[in-house]
């Protein structure tokens, strides 16, 4: 019958960010019996005597296999660094902030004014932006936006959880999200947290499937103003527009247009999504092995 036994020069490895370790044991057996000389049959008798990890928590990478004699073969297990591979049940988090557009058509202050003539003084349009005879122009401006990726590595996905997905895409969190992936913490509060879609894949060589949710944030705002209008709510994916009305200036006697209404419109659908991040971005990825002993 086959027979392994730890070979004399095994346990190598290095300590550092890109750890390893590196254990071999000779496999021999009868080449017709055993069917020694059929490396299908020598892998799959020597691979359940490495264990998954190795002493230092260096995680199995590759195996190799050597033949040195008829039905005699040398086996080398591979352990590299868990952080050179996300593993099975882990998870990443990354981000990047810049400004979202949005087309306003009230400033948060005037801060200047000036006429082509010295005895006609501008009208106060009360913060409205590019007056005309007809309405208000506005102007596209950046606002704070912050795109978040979170990256989970699932032993499976289920076709249920894919259709969500797609028809939460889109959509505006209704509940309180909290996440809590690769040491990072977030909460996010109702209309705060959009859904910008999904992307998921089969990882190659290990069998499990890979994740990437993305996120867009934007903060609520709850004391905003618009001239002389005051005390205004707004959800930060919710749209807020100003009805002008006409008007004289007091000192001008010049027609001017100035804000009588403001209006918060939700736009996106809202649903809770708190549910989409997986269990398994709160669990321990791995549990380091306890010490001492080779892998086999």
């Amino acid at each position: 019958m086959l027979s392994i036994e730890e070979c004399w020069k095994s346990g190598e490895g290095t300590l550092g960010r890109s750890s390893n370790d590196v254990y071999r044991a000779i496999v021999s057996g009868d080449p017709e019996a055993d069917n020694a000389d059929d490396p299908a049959t020598v892998m799959l008798f020597a691979m359940p005597h490495f264990s998954g990890a190795s002493a230092l928590g260096n995680i199995i990478h590759t195996f190799e296999r050597e033949r040195i004699a008829p039905g005699k073969w040398i086996i080398t297990a591979n352990y590299q660094s868990p952080t050179l591979d996300r593993q099975t049940s882990d998870s990443a988090f990354s981000f990047s902030t810049g400004g979202g557009t949005q087309h306003i058509t009230h400033s948060r202050k005037t801060v200047g004014s000036y006429s082509a003539s010295q005895d006609q003084k501008p009208p106060d349009h009360q913060g409205a932006i590019g007056v005309t005879d007809t309405g208000i122009d506005g102007v596209d401006i950046k606002v704070p936006a912050a795109q978040y990726r979170t990256t989970f590595y699932l032993p499976t996905i289920s076709q249920d959880y894919v259709q969500q997905l797609h028809s939460l895409t889109a959509n505006v969190n209704s509940d309180t999200v909290n996440m809590n992936i690769d040491g990072v913490k977030f909460t996010f509060k109702s209309g705060e947290l959009m859904l910008e879609g999904a992307e998921g894949s089969k990882r190659n060589g290990f069998s499990d499937w890979e994740l990437t949710l993305n996120w867009a944030a934007q903060a609520n705002a709850i004391d905003l103003s618009v001239g002389p209008i005051t005390g205004i709510i707004k959800n930060g994916w919710d749209y807020m527009w100003v009805r002008y009305q006409t008007t004289a200036d007091d000192d001008t006697s010049a027609l001017i247009q100035t804000p009588a209404f403001v209006y918060v419109e939700q736009v996106y659908a809202y649903s809770p999504l708190g549910g989409l991040i997986p269990a398994s971005a709160f669990t321990v990825p791995w549990l380091s092995p306890s010490a001492g002993g080779a892998p086999i």
